[in-house]
């Protein structure tokens, strides 16, 4: 007879817990909406004709030497999974953004997998880890685009730098506190705060040919926190493309990392503490006992 109730109020928590987690994915997706008068499809380019891939802004040098004296905050570990959902996404018929072989729409879910630990193949990025949408493997042309795939998530956050590449020092600070009192990085761009790293630009490749693009990385790890990308392109016959994408990062229970696990946990922990203290005072038997005597009650 205990054992039923316990496998009964087991049961009952399975599903209760169920339900949260089933409340918390849909909490993770945001409506960051841009002004949806600024895309104007048109119908003289076909689908697909233009497609449009996000590199990491031009800081790093993607070179063997370079990337053999990386590594990573201590979570940046094996078998660690860092996830980010596509918030947003609009876009004219004739543009797509791709990543990998995936060309990317709203709600889809991007995941990075460090398969094995980066220190011991620093310089092959490909080797220790993946990039996948919606837990399909993104595949890239060339382990270059891979590594910069890599890197637009996940920026080193220590390094043996040196700007002429002859004499390597440490920077304590690591990646971004060289970010921070490099000369030779463009300071209008990035913006080193206590908590957060931010690179904001805007670039004109040509008349009416316009990207805008946000960064927020979390300084501690280094890993990017959100995103916000706009292009608006006309091309040599005139016609218009355009898109419009923003991600965040997520973490416990698929929530948005500006959202405390603990959004979950008190829940649980009170329904918890208030069916152990409900079994403790015979509350179930309690309620039995009394139906029943409602039942005879009315039988009288």
């Amino acid at each position: 007879m205990k054992l039923k109730k316990i496998f009964c109020i087991l049961l009952v928590l399975f599903f209760f817990n169920l339900a949260l987690y089933d409340a918390s994915i849909g909490a993770a997706i945001f409506d960051h909406s841009t002004p949806k008068d600024q895309l104007s499809p048109n119908d003289s380019i076909k689908p697909g004709d233009i497609t449009e891939s996000i590199y990491v802004p031009d800081v790093m040098n993607l070179t063997t030497e370079f990337l053999n004296v990386l590594s990573y905050h201590p979570s940046i570990n094996e078998d660690k999974k860092v996830r980010w959902k596509i918030s947003s996404f609009e876009k004219t018929n004739n543009f797509h953004i791709a990543e990998g072989d995936k060309n990317l729409k709203s709600g889809d879910t991007i995941m990075i997998q460090i398969e094995t630990d980066p220190s011991k193949s620093r310089s092959r990025v490909h080797e220790w880890c993946s990039i996948y949408v919606n837990d399909v493997n993104a595949r890239y042309i060339s382990t270059d685009a891979q590594k910069l795939a890599v890197f637009k998530f996940l920026q080193p956050l220590t390094i043996n730098i040196t700007e002429n590449y002859v004499d390597y020092s440490i920077h304590e600070d690591g990646y971004f506190g060289y970010l921070d009192e490099s000369p030779s990085i463009n300071h209008t761009i990035w913006d080193v705060q206590e908590d957060l790293v931010i690179y904001q630009n805007t670039v004109y490749s040509q008349i009416n040919n316009k990207t805008v693009i946000y960064l927020e990385f979390d300084k501690k790890t280094g890993l990017l926190n959100e995103m916000n990308y706009e292009m608006y392109f006309t091309n040599s016959s005139g016609a218009f493309a355009g898109t419009n994408i923003s991600l965040i990062r997520l973490h416990g229970w698929g929530l948005p990392y500006t959202v405390t696990t603990w959004a979950v946990w008190i829940p649980i922990i009170l329904v918890t503490v208030g069916l152990i203290v409900a079994i403790r005072m015979r509350v179930f038997q309690k309620i039995k006992v009394y139906r029943e005597s409602r039942k005879l009650a009315q039988r009288e």
